[in-house]
């Protein structure tokens, strides 16, 4: 019984694989093709393929005929070598192949000839300085990271949403051509500046070991989740509004504060090695979300390397279930924000782009005057803290503060 089902399994195959040679000779159609150039034509290359039709693969000189049951058999790799450096993909109807991998295959060129079906490319880590694209229109999913480009492409891509470009020495990139962008990788590479404005439906960022100096607008992607973008230059980010925040990795840069009021889905901040003192931390700390419990491996507030991570009141944080890898003993600001003397004289700071009073008892009237004299604003204080000012320019201003009948105190605030 055992040998009559062997050989009608090879009967079976043989038929199966002769119906296979029998279409691609007789088939009415030229076949179309995918052209692959490599350096590598010694060694055994590997590719991931996806394909709802027949294909064949010249590896070389030699041609294998492949049904998409037997490449789902193989999970997709298919593998082959080639003493030619070439390699084609052969296939009939434009939408017979899905997805292609080509990872590490020392490529030099890609041909796409008549593929607009197919929605996810990766070929990392080859050798390509320029390639074509004109003919992929419905990619979703491109990886061409670790090559280098001397000319990126300009296709248009209303359909792309995981786009990722690392270590491919670039130091721009049209972001028009490609809109809809879900998540966006450029990791190790040489941009100075980035507008993300253009991104509204982003999701994630990755952008570390750049050149980025200055400020980085996140805000512009309301739907962020992730952003990262350690060991850059960065003196300030701006991630107002971003209420789908979660994870939040900028560890390496010049950072002097982080304003988190508004990121009430924060779960993960790593701002190690910047340049934040005890004030900016503390105001930091009070501005985290309140998580449901601690994590109980790791840390998820990462802060050490900063000037006053040391002296900073991290209780604040961890009154709300945050675990954080460097103690501070709040012994470094004594005026930070909701922590301001109101038992001696008057004071004023800057904060958010706004003037602040502080005032020991009720009465006080305080006016803001520019460097110059030029009047601003008027107002009574009551005792406490008040804002003076609507958001105002980077500058330095001249606050006076004082009740009748007595000398008015004045205050420098450099904002």
């Amino acid at each position: 019984m055992m040998k009559k089902q062997v050989l009608l399994s090879l009967i079976f195959g043989l038929f199966a694989l002769g119906c296979i040679s029998k279409s691609w000779a007789q088939h009415p159609k030229a076949p179309l093709a995918i052209g692959l150039s490599t350096e590598n034509k010694t060694d055994e290359l590997t590719l991931t393929i996806q394909t709802i039709k027949p294909i064949k693969i010249k590896w070389g000189e030699v041609e294998k005929d492949y049904t998409p049951e037997q490449v789902a058999e193989a999970g997709g790799e298919l593998s082959g070598t080639t003493s030619t450096g070439r390699i084609v993909i052969y296939y009939f109807d434009k939408d017979a192949i899905t997805s292609l991998s080509v990872a590490g295959m020392s490529l030099t060129c890609v041909d796409f000839s008549g593929i607009s079906a197919i929605s996810e490319f990766s070929a990392p880590d080859n050798k390509l300085t320029w390639i074509a694209l004109e003919q992929c229109p419905n990619l979703t999913y491109l990886n061409l990271s670790r090559n280098k480009f001397e000319e990126m492409f300009g296709t248009y891509f209303k359909n792309l949403e995981d786009l990722r470009l690392d270590g491919c020495g670039l130091k721009s990139f049209n972001l028009r051509h490609c809109p809809n962008l879900r998540n966006f990788s450029i990791r190790d590479n040489e941009f100075t500046e980035l507008d993300l404005s253009i991104l509204e439906d982003l999701e994630s960022i990755e952008c570390s070991k750049n050149s980025l100096a200055g400020s980085i607008d996140f805000s512009v992607c309301p739907k962020l989740k992730t952003i990262k973008a350690k060991g850059n230059q960065l003196t300030n980010i701006n991630i107002s509004g971003l209420s789908s925040l979660v994870k939040l990795e900028v560890d390496g840069n010049e950072l002097l504060e982080v304003k988190a009021k508004d990121n009430l889905s924060l779960a993960i901040v790593d701002l190690t090695n910047n340049k934040m003192d005890a004030c900016a931390l503390d105001d930091l700390y009070r501005a985290l979300p309140k998580k449901a419990q601690k994590i109980t491996v790791g840390k998820d507030l990462l802060v050490k390397n900063n000037p006053g991570a040391k002296t900073a009141k991290s209780s604040l944080a961890e009154e709300n279930n945050w675990v954080i890898d460097q103690k501070g003993d709040g012994t470094g600001c004594e005026k930070a924000l909701g922590e301001l003397p109101t038992s001696s004289a008057p004071y004023a700071f800057a904060y958010e782009g706004k003037i602040w009073v502080v005032t020991p008892a009720s009465g006080h009237a305080a006016t803001l005057y520019t460097l110059d004299g030029k009047h601003l604003a008027t107002q009574s204080v009551p005792c406490g803290t008040a804002s003076l000012s609507a958001t105002l320019a980077l500058g330095n201003y001249l606050v006076v503060v004082g009740t009748e009948g007595k000398e008015p105190v004045t205050i420098k605030v450099i904002l």
